[in-house]
């Protein structure tokens, strides 16, 4: 199977020791989000590769050499200040870390997210070129994929709705062609998670990526959105877990309670969630050759 390592957190900038805890054990246990009492056992000898998502890679720079499957990296890097990404650490540090990961691993693994693209009266169309040009030479030889989406305002972060603005999918049509022409003067493919006007789509878990790593097999992820190509994972966060307080973000919309779970958190613990009770049912993950069963189905 495919670790995902996480979409709903950030486990290499918080949860890495836990992480590196769990492989040398051999197992680990992940909750259903939708069900408190569905808990996957995961065999680590079961799973094929890791894809780490991370806003802050140093982690993966410090403990490279006990990462003990191949993996690929998704890293967010954004223009963004403290009012939108209010505990991210600085961006200088984080772009030196995706350097000298991109020596260790090289660049097809290493895929750059410059995502959720979001408007205001700070951060407008000008804001955004001049950044990511920014970025894009800063990040020139190190990475060769750049994957963008803009933001959409889920039920749950309804609330900062007013602080933006929304375009027109002609203006995101437009806006995307523009950043492609910038990311073509540094040798960075742009794709698009979504479907802008002129953009390749991507696949977050892309199977072509890990065909080259030798992992072949698995099928499309029928849990994700109806266009998503993204090959079938198993996810090990937990919501409402990452510290690094993004206004924006769906996953961890209730940054108090996240402050609270890791400040209070077991790094030897066998679940990145609440302690196992005793009333939850507990079932191994079922692999077959080929393809993934969820244990659910």
């Amino acid at each position: 199977m495919v670790l995902s390592i996480s979409r709903r957190t950030d486990i290499p900038a918080f949860y890495m020791d836990w992480f590196l805890n769990r492989q040398n054990e051999g197992y680990l246990l992940t909750r259903n989000p939708m069900n408190r009492k569905q808990v996957s056992r995961i065999n680590f000898n079961d799973v094929s590769c890791y894809v780490f998502w991370t806003k802050d890679p140093r982690n993966l720079v410090k403990y490279f050499k006990e990462i003990s499957k191949p993996f690929m990296v998704q890293i967010t890097i954004t223009p963004y200040l403290n009012d939108i990404e209010k505990s991210i650490k600085q961006k200088n540090e984080i772009i030196n870390a995706v350097v000298e990961l991109s020596k260790m691993i090289g660049t097809e693994r290493l895929i750059w997210r410059y995502d959720p693209i979001l408007f205001s009266d700070r951060y407008t169309i000008d804001y955004h070129l001049k950044y990511f040009e920014e970025l894009c030479k800063r990040l020139e030889g190190c990475v060769t994929t750049c994957v963008i989406s803009f933001l959409e305002i889920y039920k749950k972060i309804n609330h900062i709705k007013s602080r933006f603005y929304e375009p027109t999918e002609m203006e995101k049509d437009s806006f995307a062609e523009s950043l492609l022409r910038i990311a073509d003067k540094y040798n960075i493919t742009l794709k698009s998670c979504g479907s802008y006007e002129g953009i390749e789509k991507s696949s977050c878990i892309d199977g072509s990526i890990l065909k080259h790593l030798g992992i072949t097999g698995y099928r499309k992820d029928k849990n994700q959105r109806e266009h998503c190509n993204c090959i079938e994972s198993v996810d090990v966060g937990s919501y409402n877990t990452c510290l690094h307080h993004c206004i924006y973000c769906y996953a961890n919309y209730n940054h108090d309670k996240a402050y609270d779970f890791y400040k209070s958190f077991d790094q030897g613990s066998e679940i990145l969630d609440t302690p196992i009770i005793g009333d939850e049912i507990i079932k191994e993950k079922v692999v077959k050759p080929n393809f993934q069963v969820s244990m659910f189905d």
